[in-house]
This record gives structure tokens, C-alpha cells and sequence, in this order.
């Protein structure tokens, strides 16, 4: 690990082409239009077409100001992986405004692989006391700072460099993937995980129901007398979950707080639709369906209709014991010592990713049909996902991975892990 972000303050013409850059940002946004009802997802990407559109029109415009800020020139990011091949990526500064009565901007300058990093003209680098800050807010020199840059470029992914002539290379190392044995479901494996799937799915669908149904109930609480009359004029906001019980049954928990009092935990009282019993070390409420009244019993009719959370376990042919043998199965339930794997399900592809030692990890246990694929195949993949997710275009595939690239015909590799 190294240093990844030198800031600076802008001064001079740093300061005077950023004042003429954010003049044009803010003209830019001025001509979008606000956008309700849009998934965060929809807002970002808008984000992101506003931000291009500013790039072009102050490369025609004014064009001093992209090599003053640094905007065309990236350095070079190189992640690497415990049990998978690095990546790299060019990466730009991003620039935030200081919140004061006249104009202040800090850049955020990425550390490439070379420890080196794009400096401002005439910036000032600013000292670690100086900045701070915590969740969603920074703060330098005692003045509020925007936690978000009013511009960024989003990473592209490149072909890895050299690193050979780079004495003490400076890269991101990624969280250990830890030892797995990873498949790529087929056939019947793949049948039992679409089947999981599906369950799962309808089980989270019914219980997002459940939770609509509630919220309901409790905007009917304050006309039902069940909340204290000093808080009957509050404006109430409230937690729930449902999770399971020891014995598998649903577990229903609701926590009603005042907005106008600290948050305080407001008292439920009897009331048509449930029983409340205080959960005992928490400020939950366990709630079931007060079956002595009509709105009790409709909410039992919903209640008892909770489907029973679908597990892993409930499918004996992907379970692995311990000693690599395939797991058999009681009327009580599964064999304690049975590994089940965690399923990553993205695009087309279901993987199951199983956590082994250094005992198990040669063992010849395989779920029905399923296909071996390393780690690095798999860790490969699941970054390049992450990278289409926030608007990022993903490096070109290793060598050793040609045989995913669509337009590559390469022959698989054997599974195992890589030489990096």
C-alpha cells in the first residue's frame, strides 16, 4: 500500500482557469432539466452525460484550462489481487469547491503506479493537518468542503504496464479473496441454483409486501389510540425487519420513533392490529397479528402466508463435507460439517463459490455438472461487473484469460492460481 491522493489548493492560474471551468459547469446543469421519479442509477449516468458535455465545450472553448487542471492528463492506477491478476486504469483529478464567501477549490491529485501525481499550476499542496473530515462531509482550514467533486472523469481501464522499471511500484492491493474453490454452475447444478433463485426472489418480493402492509398499519396508529397522546401530533418514522426465529418462523421487529423529539422511542399501545412485545436488550417492538379483531385477523391472513426463507441448504447434491466427500442428509437436517457455497448470480452465469482450507482445497468434490473455473477467472469477472456498474470501462483481458474475451477463440487454461 502506498499514498493514492496528494490535494492542493488552488492558486493563480489554477484558481483562475477552475473559476472559469465551474463557470461553465454551472451553465451547463442550468440547461438540464430536474428529473423526479428517476433510479439513482438514471441520475448518475445524466450526471455523467452533463460532465462530457462540459469536457467538450471547454476543449473548444478554452482549451488552456484542461492542461492547467489536468483533465488530459491521467496517471496510471495498478490494482492487484491476493489471488487474482492485476488491473490498471487511467484515472484524472477530481475538483472540489470550498464552501466560502469567495471562490476556493481543492484538487484531489490520484498517485499513479510511479508515485507520481499531476500538480496544479501555482497550487499550494495542503497539509495533512489542514484537511479532515468524516461520512459525507471534509473540511479544510475550518471552511466546508464538497464530499463530491463537482467534476470527475470516470476511470478507463488500460493494458497493464511495465512495472519492471519502477523501484517500489506504488499500487492499490485489494482485500484478500481468501482460498475458495469456485464453479460455474451447469445442468443439473445449474437447474437446482435457477430454482434457489427464483424461490429467493419470490420470498424477498412477498416479504417487501409484508413491509408495505405494515407501514400502512402504522400510519393508521395514531386514529386507532394506540400512540401516547404526546406524540399523537409528532411525525413518526419507524425501522422494521423480518427475519426468522430460532424455530424457522417469521420474526416481524418494528422500531417507532418522534422526529420531533430527539428520536425518541415512541410506546405502542393495544391496538386492531397487533401485539407488540418489547425485545428484550433492543428498542424493537416484536410484532404478531392480534387475532381477537378483524384488522388483526387480515393482518394474520398476510402474516401467516410468509413463505418460508429459501436456503442453500436445501439442496443436499451442493453441499460439501468436510473430509470431500458429498454430504448426506437426515430427517433433522444437514450434517454439521457441510460446506454450502455462496452463489453470485450475474448476467447469464451462476457461480458457486465455496470457502476451503488448505486441506480441502484438492479434494475431488464437484456439484453435478458444474464447471471448475480459478479464482482469478472469477475475481476477473466480478471486477469487470463492478466496472460497468459505476459507468467505468474495464481493462483488456490478460493473456492468461483470453479465453473470455468474446472475440478471442483461446483455449481454456487450466484452473489454479495465477503467477503474478
Amino acid at each position: 500500500m502506498g499514498e493514492f491522493n496528494r490535494a492542493y489548493e488552488l492558486a493563480g492560474r489554477s484558481l483562475d482557469a477552475a473559476i472559469r471551468f465551474d463557470k461553465i459547469l454551472e451553465e451547463e446543469f442550468a440547461k438540464t432539466p430536474v428529473a423526479f421519479g428517476r433510479t439513482i442509477g438514471e441520475i448518475q449516468h445524466d450526471h455523467m452525460l452533463v460532465l462530457a458535455r462540459v469536457h467538450d465545450r471547454v476543449k473548444r472553448e478554452d482549451p488552456d484550462i484542461l492542461e492547467i487542471l489536468g483533465f488530459e492528463d491521467p496517471v496510471t492506477i495498478v490494482k492487484t489481487y491476493e489471488q487474482g491478476f492485476p488491473r490498471a486504469y487511467h484515472e484524472w483529478p477530481s475538483l472540489h469547491a470550498i464552501f466560502s464567501n469567495k471562490p476556493g477549490y481543492i484538487m484531489f491529485s490520484r498517485v499513479g503506479y510511479d508515485n507520481e501525481a499531476f500538480k496544479p499550476l501555482d497550487a499550494i499542496e495542503v497539509d495533512d493537518a489542514d484537511i479532515g473530515g468524516g461520512f459525507g462531509y471534509i473540511f479544510y482550514k475550518g471552511q466546508s468542503v464538497s464530499e463530491g467533486p463537482i467534476y470527475h472523469r470516470s476511470p478507463e481501464g488500460i493494458a497493464m504496464p511495465d512495472l519492471g522499471h519502477v523501484t517500489n511500484p506504488n499500487v492499490w492491493e485489494e482485500g484478500l479473496a481468501g482460498q475458495s474453490r469456485i464453479w460455474r454452475a451447469e445442468g443439473k447444478s445449474k437447474i437446482a441454483v435457477e430454482e434457489f433463485l427464483h424461490n429467493e426472489k419470490q420470498y424477498h418480493d412477498y416479504v417487501s409486501a409484508v413491509m408495505a402492509y405494515v407501514t400502512d398499519l402504522i400510519d393508521d396508529l395514531k386514529d386507532s389510540g394506540a400512540i401516547d397522546e404526546e406524540f399523537i401530533y409528532d411525525e413518526l418514522y419507524f425501522n422494521q425487519s423480518l427475519g426468522v426465529d430460532e424455530n424457522g418462523d417469521p420474526d416481524l421487529r418494528v422500531s417507532l420513533r418522534s422526529a420531533y423529539s430527539g428520536g425518541e422511542i415512541v410506546p405502542l399501545g393495544d391496538n386492531p392490529f397487533f401485539i407488540a412485545t418489547k425485545v428484550e436488550g433492543s428498542n424493537d417492538l416484536a410484532i404478531k397479528p392480534n387475532t381477537a379483531t378483524a384488522g388483526g385477523r387480515a393482518f394474520a391472513q398476510v402474516y401467516n402466508a410468509i413463505p418460508k426463507k429459501p436456503s442453500v441448504s436445501d439442496y443436499p447434491d451442493l453441499g460439501w463435507r468436510a473430509d470431500g466427500l458429498k454430504a448426506t442428509f437426515n430427517d433433522a437436517g444437514h450434517e454439521e460439517d457441510v460446506n454450502f457455497p455462496r452463489i453470485d448470480a450475474r448476467d447469464d452465469e451462476c457461480y458457486l463459490v465455496y470457502s476451503v482450507d488448505e486441506d480441502t482445497v484438492d479434494q475431488g468434490f464437484a456439484p453435478l455438472d458444474a464447471i471448475e473455473v480459478s479464482q482469478a477467472e472469477f475475481i476477473w469477472l466480478r471486477e469487470n461487473e463492478r466496472d460497468e456498474q459505476m459507468g467505468i470501462t474495464p481493462p483488456p483481458f490478460p493473456p492468461e484469460l483470453a479465453h473470455l474475451d468474446q472475440d478471442v477463440g483461446a483455449p481454456r487454461p487450466q484452473a489454479g492460481k495465477p503467477k503474478l
